[in-house]
């Protein structure tokens, strides 16, 4: 070999020791080389994170957009915008954005049914650099149309045949502003008046008038005499001369007392095992102290399997009596709700229910 072969050799040789010393290359996408517990690269960055509606009405839904842009290096992608309530919901029009692109979420308030100051919020998961959700926030205040005072018109407890009366006032806004009608759903339980309109003076949340002259129509609601016995909860429909809420309902809340009395007013059976036996006692008796009976005891045997002895506390005198069950849990039942029928002679109490309620599980 020459000498010229030798050296040309030596040559090659020494380069490729000094290739394997060589470092790797720099991969040239960053973001592909990063394994996934490294934080992403994306950054998402509001114009605003907060956008105040102002003093709007409560028929008045807003709709505007929060403004965003991925300012990062990587692609945003944005699983999901999660609202604080149903009133305020967020769109996209897509979930990815290159690094430097913009989007907006689109954004609906909806201040039905809202009244006063208003603070709601959305969250946006994204994989955004911070690793944490964007929290975007919605104020404003929110004043209505027409407003029912009390919300809810509660009559309390009130004995069997007595009657009572209370009233509602509904305001509203319009120079003409009246209640044309209204309507209890139960026509046998409650009777409604409309007393007339007069115009008030609008009072802020601070208790000092606003400068602003309201309309204002006062309800007469009546409890009747014949109302049934038991809680009742009925809806007042009310129409009213602004077209922009029409009709509007109020609540109406009693609990007609009988003479009959059922102590305890519930029974638990608690937790009892399939086949598990079980005794518990309950009174039946007259608040006025007038005899009565009980013609009968009913309930609908199931995963609960009931026998009932029924004894006067005074046979000469029956106005009280003494009810032992005797039950046993058939089947495994995961939330047991039946009621125990209990037929009586007294007038409007023909039918007195007692909630009986646990839960029954399989033997251990």
């Amino acid at each position: 070999m020459s000498k010229l072969s030798l050296a040309a050799l030596g040559t090659v040789l020494a380069l490729a020791g000094s290739a394997s010393a060589l470092p790797p290359p720099i991969p040239a996408n960053r973001a592909a080389s990063r394994t996934q517990s490294e934080p992403s690269l994306a950054r998402m960055e509001f114009k605003a994170t907060t956008h105040d509606v102002g003093s709007i009405f409560d028929h008045e839904p807003q709709e505007f957009k929060f403004e965003f842009t991925n300012t990062g290096e990587e692609k945003l992608v944005i699983e999901k915008v999660q609202s604080s309530c149903g009133c305020t919901a967020g769109e996209l029009a897509k979930t990815e954005y290159e690094p430097g692109e913009s989007g907006t979420i689109d954004v609906t308030f909806n201040p039905k049914g809202k009244k006063g100051d208003q603070r709601r919020q959305l969250t946006v998961y994204s994989n955004d650099l911070s690793g944490r959700e964007i929290m975007l926030t919605v104020v404003g205040s929110v004043s209505q149309l027409v407003a029912i005072d009390p919300g809810v018109l509660a009559m309390g407890s009130v004995p069997k045949g007595n009657t009572v009366t209370k009233f509602l006032t509904v305001t509203g806004r319009t120079p003409d502003f009246e209640v044309t009608r209204a309507t209890p759903g139960d026509l046998e339980a409650f009777s409604v008046r409309v007393v007339g309109t007069e115009p008030i003076e609008e009072l802020g949340a601070n208790g000092k008038p606003t400068g602003e002259t309201l309309r204002a129509s006062t309800i007469e609601v009546t409890l009747k005499g014949g109302a049934h016995v038991g809680r009742l909860d009925d809806r007042i429909t009310i129409r009213t001369n602004d077209a922009r809420r029409a009709i509007v309902q109020a609540q109406v809340i009693a609990n007609v007392v009988g003479d009959v009395a059922v102590t305890p007013p519930r029974i638990s059976i608690g937790r009892p095992e399939l086949g598990e036996r079980m005794t518990r006692e309950f009174t039946v008796a007259s608040r006025s102290g007038k005899p009565f009976k009980i013609k009968d005891i009913r309930f609908a045997n199931g995963p609960l399997q009931i026998g009932f002895d029924i004894k006067p506390v005074n046979p000469d005198k029956p106005d009280t009596y003494t009810i032992r069950l005797d039950a046993t849990a058939a089947r495994v039942h995961p939330r047991l709700r039946q009621d125990i029928v209990i037929i009586t002679d007294v007038e409007g109490e023909e039918e007195i229910l007692l909630p009986v309620s646990g839960v029954i599980v399989t033997r251990q």
